[in-house]
């Protein structure tokens, strides 16, 4: 999974996703998904997803290959879900991060 920690012109650290698949950073959550294959038999607890962009590599050809997707927009509000990151506490990171992004 492409999550990454990239180094900006202004020389900040900024987590992003990038395509698995063309390395473009993804830009708009919209604009990405995650997809996966997973094997029913052995009910593997940990799958590892490609994040891969819709503008130039998410094909209905590849997409096939893969039994199981989701748009990023939606992995990351369940992922901001997960960890408890809501209401008041999502509030203070968006805060935070406004204020580092300005550093």
């Amino acid at each position: 999974m492409a999550f990454i920690i990239y180094r900006s012109k202004e020389n900040i650290a900024e987590p992003r996703f990038q395509c698995d698949r063309c390395g473009k950073l993804i830009q708009d959550a919209g604009l990405g998904i995650l997809i996966w294959n997973e094997d029913y038999s052995t009910k593997t607890e940990c799958i590892v997803p490609l994040v891969v962009c819709k503008m130039n590599c998410d094909d209905p050809i590849g997409r096939k290959e893969h039994r199981n997707w989701m748009d990023l927009s939606t992995a990351v509000a369940f992922l901001l879900n997960n960890v408890g990151l809501v209401g008041q506490k999502l509030e203070r990171a968006k805060s935070s991060a406004r204020m580092l992004a300005r550093i």
